[in-house]
């Protein structure tokens, strides 16, 4: 046991366990910590700790000295799940219900997702459509389906190993081999995988939907790239960005997990190097498109052109979905809370909006953009034109029936 500094009098806390370690006398205003238990909930290799109060008495978590000592609180957060049971076992077993009636829902969601944003892709390779921004919707349609076909995998062994556990299965050992159902490491490390794909995924949706903003800011507010919008350079930097932000997270979070699976990884401190990564990229797009709403709008006034009409379509769509990729990085800022209304809440929100978020920019920037509409006209046209023309020329080329043998 180490202390981190020394003792402010002579009083000490009594020595205590708290179910999972032994804690020795400690001195007056220290904290007390010592590694994490070897258990199958101690799911990172990190330190728990105590604080005992200049009083002499252990703390409770919010750092009030406690008469009875088993009131007091050992801090394992750093550990992973919070070990000494804060949530009743009817409010976990209520929790784990409904995070599966959730996960259900998030695979309907993804359905939906996954089939809009193939249709998107293949509706934009087919119109062949020489436009920057649409180029952009690709990439950005793209990157949403990496992360939708990840969550797919994620959610459905979610769901599995909760049916798993209501058929008999222990729910320790569901937690602690990652999914009981799977049955191998390599199972498990697949699943591993996914999260990884999730997460850069998510990742490549937040840097190309800021790619998205700087190219709107470009034209309407400075124009930097008179000639032509370096397309090719901001899609490089976006994608090497995801990926490098991916790897800097994996090389910050691999020497802490304790078990073969990674599914409390969010609770770790590494996670937040992800969501700063994406909640600047969202920050400044935001400050982005608020120049450009002012700029749009002094612009609008003095002259109402069709391509201002264009441009105002665009940006409210790229405003339209700073919001919506906004909530779930915020979400993911705070601990999951224990009670049964704020975990429903939490995890709720979480769910329906990543399962649902690439179905809602599909219809925005792909089904209800008329530029698309209108390219997609012609090019039934012109198969319509052609297929036609080839009928007809077949049907002229061949000898009548009735006509005369020479």
């Amino acid at each position: 046991m180490e202390n981190s500094t020394q003792p402010i009098s002579n009083l000490t806390c009594p020595a205590y366990f708290d179910k999972y370690l032994q804690w020795s006398q400690t001195g007056a205003g220290l904290t007390a910590s010592q590694p994490c238990p070897d258990i199958a909930e101690s799911i990172f290799n990190g330190v728990a700790t105590r604080y005992c109060h200049p009083t002499g008495r252990w703390t409770n978590r919010d750092n009030a000295p406690v008469e009875n000592v088993t009131e007091s609180f050992t801090n394992y957060n750093d550990c992973g799940v919070p070990i000494p049971s804060d949530v009743e076992s009817d409010d976990m077993a209520w929790n784990q219900l409904t995070g599966t009636v959730w996960g259900i829902v998030g695979l309907i969601g993804l359905c939906f997702t996954i089939t809009a944003l193939v249709t998107s892709l293949c509706i934009l390779q087919s119109i062949r459509i020489q436009n920057c921004r649409l180029k952009i919707h690709k990439q950005l349609f793209l990157a949403f389906l990496i992360e939708a076909v990840a969550q797919v995998g994620v959610t459905s062994e979610n769901v599995n190993a909760f049916f798993q556990t209501r058929n008999g299965q222990n729910d320790t050992e569901v937690l602690s081999s990652g999914n009981a159902t799977l049955g191998s490491s390599v199972a498990i490390w697949t699943v591993n995988c996914m999260f990884v794909m999730e997460e850069f995924g998510h990742s490549s949706v937040i840097a190309w939907a800021f790619v998205e903003g700087i190219h709107i800011f470009n034209i309407i507010v400075v124009s930097v790239f008179s000639k032509k919008f370096p397309l090719k350079l901001c899609g490089t930097i976006a994608w090497m960005s995801s990926i490098g932000i991916t790897a800097i997270w994996l090389s910050a979070w691999l020497p802490y997990p304790r078990q073969p699976n990674w599914y409390y990884y969010g609770k770790h401190w590494s996670y937040h190097i992800l969501t700063a990564f994406r909640l600047s990229l969202l920050l400044i797009n935001i400050i982005f498109l608020t120049k450009v709403m002012y700029v749009f709008v002094n612009r609008l006034r003095a002259n109402c052109t069709s391509e201002l009409l264009k441009l105002r379509k665009a940006t409210k769509a790229i405003a339209l979905l700073m919001p919506l990729l906004g909530i779930t990085n915020f979400v993911a800022i705070y601990q999951e809370p224990v009670s049964k209304v704020g975990f429903n809440i939490a995890n709720g929100i979480r769910r329906i909006v990543l399962s649902w978020q690439g179905f809602i920019v599909s219809i925005l920037y792909c089904f209800l953009n008329s530029t698309i509409r209108r390219g997609l006209r012609r090019s039934l046209v012109a198969f319509k034109r052609t297929h036609l023309t080839q009928h007809k020329s077949i049907f002229l080329t061949v000898t009548p029936i009735n006509a005369p043998i020479r």
